[in-house]
C-alpha cells in the first residue's frame, strides 16, 4: 500500500504546509542577529525615519561595497529586492520580532509548495508529497526559512523558475515561459550570486531537448539573463526612493557586480576552508540527511535524476569554489533538488518503509538520536568547543549508512536530530537570539548611554530610540581597540569565544555582566 493515496493529495500538502508552519513558528519572536541586521534594519529604519539606511554612526571606515554620507551608512552589497520586500512588509504589518520572520516563513512554505509540484512533475505526487513532508522537517529547511536574508526568497525564487523552465521543455507552451523569466528576474534582483546558477538552466535544456529544440530554449535563457540583468541595472530608482541615495553618487550596480566577482576561488588555507564548507553543510541537513543525499547519488539515473543532481552539483560546486561566502547561506538554493533526491531514495521501498517492522527501525533510530542529542546537550556551539561530540554523531550516521536497514535509520535519526534542535537553546538562532536579549535587557537595567555604546548591529537595533535611525559604534575585541577608541561603555558577544570574553572582561571597571548560554560566557556588558 501506497503512503499516500493520490486522490487526496491537495489534502495532504495542505496539512504538510500546517506542519511545516507548526515547526517554524517556534522560532516566532526570536531575535534577529548578525549579518540579517543588514536586512532587517533598513526595514526598521525607513518604518521609523523614511530613510533604509543600516545605522547612523560616528565612524569613517566604509567598506567598499558601502556608502555614508553625513553619518548614515548605507550598504549596497546586493539588488534592492531583500530590503524593499521587508521595508514593505513592515510598512504593511509593522515592526516586531513576531510580524517580520513572517516573511522567512512564507517564502519557507511557498519553497516547500514548489518542492512538491517539482517533485511530482519529475516523478509522482507520492514523492512530491514525501519531499515536501521532508521539508517540512528537515533541520536546513527550518534554518533556511527563519533567516532574516534574500537567500530564502532567492531559494523560492530558483525553483519556482525551474519548475516553469521544466514544464515549458516537457510541453512546449510558450506561456510557462512568462513565469520562468519573471523568478528568474526576481532572483537577481535579490542576489546578483544566482548568476552562477545559470549553467543549470543550459545543462536541462540540454536533457530535454525532445520537444523544444536547443536554440529555441537557449533563446528562452538568454532573453531571461538579459531582462535579470536589465533588471537589476535599472532598479537604482528603487534604490534611491528607499536610501536617498542616487545613483550617480554610488553606483549600485558596479557595487552588485563587484560583490560576486570578489568571490572568487582562492588557494589561501584551501584545505581546511573547504573541509568546514562540507561539514557545516553536512551539519545544517544533519549527518543522517547528508548521509541520505549521498546515498540518493546512487540511484538509477534518468532524466529526472539528472535534473536534480545538475541543478545540486552546480550549487555545491559554484559554493565550495567562491571564497568569502556564507557557504551555509549560499547552499539554501541545494536544499530542493537534495530533499527531493532523498524522497526517491526512500520511496522506492514504498509501503516497506512504512509497515510495522520496518517502522520500528525509524522508531528506534528517532528515539536513540533525541536521547543521545538531549544527554550530551547537543547545540550549535559544540563544534567549537567540544568538535568530538559532534564527531559522535557523524559517525553514527556513517554506522546507519552501512546497516542493511540504512533507509529507516537515517530518516528516523535526521527527524530525531531535527525536531531536537527546536527545543530550548540547541539552534543557532535561538542561541543568538537569548545572546541578544540578554545583553539588550543589562545594558538597558544599567543605563548605560545609547549613543556612547560600542557593540554590535543586533543589539544596537533593539535599544535603537523611537523615531530616530539605529545608531551603531561597532565593538571589537582587544585592550588597543578599548585604548585608541576610548571606549567606556561596552557590549559585545561572540557565541565562539568564550576565552576572548573572559580575557575582555579583566578591562572592566563595574562588575561585568556574562550572557550566558549553553554553559558558556559568551558576551560581555560593562564599563571599561
Amino acid at each position: 500500500m501506497e503512503v499516500f493515496r493520490v486522490r487526496n493529495d491537495v489534502k495532504y500538502i495542505i496539512l504538510i504546509l500546517i506542519l511545516a508552519l507548526a515547526f517554524r513558528s517556534v522560532f516566532i519572536g526570536t531575535n534577529f542577529s548578525g549579518d540579517a541586521i543588514d536586512t532587517i534594519s533598513p526595514a526598521r529604519n525607513f518604518v521609523e525615519t523614511g530613510v533604509a539606511a543600516v545605522y547612523s554612526t560616528t565612524e569613517v571606515n566604509v567598506h567598499e561595497f558601502a556608502y555614508q554620507t553625513d553619518g548614515v551608512y548605507f550598504n549596497y552589497t546586493h539588488p534592492p529586492m531583500r530590503v524593499l520586500l521587508y521595508v514593505l512588509w513592515a510598512a504593511l504589518v509593522g515592526f516586531s520580532n513576531a510580524t517580520m520572520i513572517l516573511l522567512p516563513i512564507i517564502f519557507g512554505l511557498l519553497s516547500i509548495l514548489f518542492i512538491y509540484l517539482l517533485g511530482k512533475e519529475l516523478y509522482s505526487t507520492e514523492i512530491g508529497l514525501i519531499a515536501a513532508l521532508l521539508a517540512s522537517v528537515v533541520r536546513y529547511h527550518i534554518y533556511a526559512s527563519v533567516i532574516g536574508f534574500g537567500d530564502n526568497f532567492l531559494m523560492f525564487t530558483l525553483i519556482a523558475s525551474l519548475y516553469f523552465f521544466l514544464l515549458y521543455l516537457k510541453t512546449s507552451r510558450y506561456v510557462y515561459t512568462i513565469p520562468v523569466i519573471i523568478f528568474t528576474v526576481l532572483g537577481f534582483l535579490t542576489k546578483f550570486a544566482i548568476f552562477a546558477m545559470i549553467p543549470v538552466f543550459f545543462l536541462i535544456a540540454l536533457l530535454y531537448r525532445d520537444k523544444v529544440k536547443i536554440p529555441i530554449s537557449f533563446l528562452i535563457i538568454v532573453i531571461a539573463i538579459v531582462a535579470s540583468i536589465g533588471a537589476v541595472y535599472f532598479s537604482y530608482p528603487v534604490t534611491e526612493y528607499l536610501t536617498g541615495v542616487t545613483n550617480e553618487e554610488f553606483n549600485f550596480f558596479d557595487s552588485y557586480v563587484g560583490l560576486f566577482l570578489t568571490a572568487t576561488p582562492s588557494a589561501t588555507d584551501f584545505v581546511a576552508q573547504k573541509s568546514f564548507y562540507l561539514l557545516s553543510f553536512a551539519w545544517q541537513f544533519t549527518p543522517f540527511f547528508a548521509a541520505l543525499v549521498v546515498l540518493s547519488l546512487f540511484m538509477k539515473r534518468d532524466k529526472s535524476y539528472w535534473f536534480l543532481v545538475i541543478w545540486f552539483a552546480v550549487a555545491f560546486l559554484s559554493g565550495m569554489s567562491a571564497n568569502g561566502q556564507d557557504f551555509q547561506r549560499y547552499m539554501v538554493i541545494a536544499i530542493s533538488p537534495a530533499i527531493i533526491l532523498v524522497a526517491k531514495y526512500v520511496q522506492d521501498v514504498k509501503g516497506k518503509l512504512f509497515d510495522y517492522r520496518k517502522k520500528m527501525y525509524l522508531i528506534a533510530s528517532f528515539l536513540v538520536v533525541f536521547a543521545l542529542a538531549a544527554g550530551f546537550g547537543l547545540n550549535d556551539m559544540l563544534p567549537f568547543y567540544e568538535p568530538w561530540i559532534v564527531g559522535i554523531f557523524f559517525l553514527l550516521a556513517v554506522v546507519f549508512a552501512l546497516h542493511p536497514k540504512r533507509k529507516q535509520l537515517l530518516l528516523g535519526a535526521s527527524i530525531g536530530l531535527s525536531i531536537f534542535f527546536l527545543i530550548g537553546t540547541s539552534f543557532l538562532v535561538n542561541i543568538n537570539s537569548s545572546v541578544v536579549q540578554q545583553m539588550v535587557d543589562e545594558t538597558e537595567s544599567r543605563g548605560y548611554p545609547y549613543k556612547e555604546l560600542w557593540t554590535t548591529r543586533d543589539i544596537s537595533m533593539y535599544l535603537s530610540e523611537e523615531g530616530e535611525l539605529m545608531f551603531l559604534q561597532r565593538a571589537a575585541f582587544g585592550e588597543d581597540f578599548v585604548v585608541n577608541n576610548n571606549v567606556e561603555y561596552f557590549a559585545f558577544y561572540s557565541i565562539y569565544r568564550e576565552n576572548d570574553i573572559m580575557e575582555m572582561s579583566k578591562l572592566c571597571e563595574d562588575e561585568p555582566f556574562f550572557a550566558r548560554v549553553n554553559g558558556r560566557n559568551v558576551g560581555l556588558v560593562c564599563k571599561m
